[in-house]
């Protein structure tokens, strides 16, 4: 009668044995990081939704308000010539993005979104 099978019992056993002495730390320690990848890109992708959404009830805002008519009217009051120099140094769209910007921060701090501002 052939017990080799018995040898190759004992060495599952040994397997398991060792997997459990070593290898699961390795499974868990494979486990945790793609869980905590996962969350960080989720994390990641909740904040760049928060923003857009964001960034378009700021520009609703600014739209509602008249920021953008009264940011023409000023610009329309100015000497053609610095309109010309301010304009090649893009300082309308600066402006512009400067106060987008900030109303885009304030409305994801109103909606609990933003993170706290630093200094």
């Amino acid at each position: 009668m052939d017990f080799s099978w018995v040898g190759e019992l004992f060495e599952g056993f040994q397997w398991i044995l060792d997997w459990f002495n070593s290898g699961i730390y390795d499974f868990f320690v494979e486990w945790t990081a793609f869980f905590t990848q996962k969350a960080a890109i989720a994390a990641i992708s909740a904040q760049v939704a928060a923003m857009q959404f964001a960034w378009d009830v700021a520009r609703q805002i600014l739209a509602d308000i008249g920021v953008t008519g009264y940011i023409n009217s000023a610009w329309g009051q100015l000497p053609a010539d610095f309109r010309g120099v301010l304009g090649f140094f893009r300082i309308p769209e600066a402006v512009n993005l400067v106060a987008n910007s900030y109303a885009t921060r304030l409305v994801m701090q109103f909606l609990g979104l933003g993170m706290k501002a630093s200094g």
